[in-house]
């Protein structure tokens, strides 16, 4: 007999049984207890050996989603994986990538690299992180933060005029994916731009002030270095030592 949703709804175990099993098309059932828990299961054989794969609870998982769920992993089992040690792997990969979050990979790297600087500098890196980068992407997995992400805390560094400490906050999260690349946690690095690349945080540099041709300083001589361009001028404006 086919299963229903009515037939699920009013699926029943004696008391005096371990369980009760009602079977529905391609292996796919519906385990009662006398407690009252229904329980989607599929049965399946790989390499020989009779394995069964859960599916969840019903009615939190409909009748339709079983059978979809059953139909997902019946394909897995088609290509020769077997479909609960796939469940198995991908809950180990879920529980890795949510243990080298953006954070804790940065806290072992700072661990790491303030070794070799002084507690002064060391400090201002780490109050630097927790004060702008952190609160971002730190609670999201290395591997899954993105370049448009970087280039969003950045922005909003910036945008409260602190163009240094965007510029200084986006080359530590580099040295961080560094250390993640190093250590196989990320694949690539985020906050890398090619040279063509437009991303990354405004450079507060400012472009250097050419030298003016010989005998261009004003008569007076009373140029300050901006004006001038030669290391002989003061911002005092002493008299200048062009001839």
């Amino acid at each position: 007999m086919a299963l229903t949703d009515a037939s699920c709804k009013n699926a029943k175990c004696a008391p005096d049984k371990l369980r009760a099993r009602f079977a529905g098309a391609g292996s796919l059932y519906l385990e009662v207890t006398p407690q009252g828990a229904k329980l989607w299961r599929w049965k399946y054989r790989y390499v020989g050996k009779e394995k069964r794969l859960a599916l969840g609870s019903y009615p939190a998982v409909s009748l339709a989603k079983a059978r979809s769920d059953r139909d997902t992993a019946r394909l897995l089992l088609k290509r020769g994986t077997d479909p609960a040690q796939e469940r198995k792997d991908n809950r180990l990969a879920d529980q890795i990538r949510m243990g080298t979050t953006f954070e804790a990979v940065a806290r072992s790297w700072f661990a790491n690299w303030q070794t070799a600087r002084s507690p002064r500098h060391a400090g201002y890196v780490l109050r630097r992180l927790e004060a702008d980068v952190f609160p971002m992407i730190g609670a999201k997995p290395i591997a899954d933060v993105t370049a448009p992400m970087l280039l969003a805390m950045a922005k909003k560094i910036e945008s409260r005029g602190a163009l240094d400490i965007a510029r200084r906050s986006w080359q530590t999260a580099g040295q961080v994916f560094e250390y993640a690349l190093a250590h196989g946690l990320a694949e690539r690095c985020c906050a890398r731009p090619s040279a063509r690349s437009q991303s990354g945080p405004t450079c507060t540099r400012r472009a250097n002030t050419p030298r003016p041709p010989a005998g261009s300083c004003s008569p007076t001589g009373t140029h300050t270095r901006r004006e001038c361009g030669r290391l002989t001028c003061c911002p005092r404006r002493r008299r200048c030592a062009t001839p």
